[in-house]
């Protein structure tokens, strides 16, 4: 698999404790919203930032597009294949990231897919609304949830 650069990636620890990886590399977000709830992962044990939560995400590959590498990641993670279902808005954020670049891709559905975690990379998954203080997120994704719904 072919990425952008060869650059290594670096893991910084902020003020407050949280974990979070610069990269020179273009990170994209899926960010799934059926009827106010958001599908949420919980990462494995064998990924970085492990059993913490967070959105579906993943890094852009060589000769992709930015929704190109969303759609890939959502479904390599969730077997959700955005191409399938009835998509009532679609939405492209750019946000600040301390991760590098980070690209946050919005889908608001119609009906909830159907979900099939890949156990390599997730662990669980969950749809959430606003109880999201009651799991541990990864990359500042409960931050984005919060900012977009």
């Amino acid at each position: 698999m072919n990425r952008f650069h060869n650059v290594p990636n670096e893991l910084i620890t902020d003020t407050e404790g949280r974990h979070h990886w610069i990269s020179p590399s273009i990170s994209v977000d899926a960010l799934l919203i059926v009827t106010g709830m958001v599908l949420v992962i919980q990462r494995s044990k064998a990924m970085s930032n492990p059993l913490l939560w967070c959105l579906p995400c993943g890094f852009m590959d060589y000769n992709e597009t930015p929704l190109q590498a969303c759609m890939r990641e959502l479904y390599e993670e969730t077997g959700v294949d955005i191409r399938e279902l009835d998509i009532l808005n679609t939405d492209y954020q750019r946000p600040h990231s301390l991760n590098g670049t980070a690209l946050q891709f919005v889908f608001e559905l119609r009906e909830r897919p159907e979900v099939c975690i890949d156990t390599k990379e997730c662990q669980d998954y969950k749809w959430f609304a606003d109880n999201l203080h009651y799991l541990d997120f990864a990359f500042g994704h409960d931050e984005l949830i919060r900012k977009l719904l």
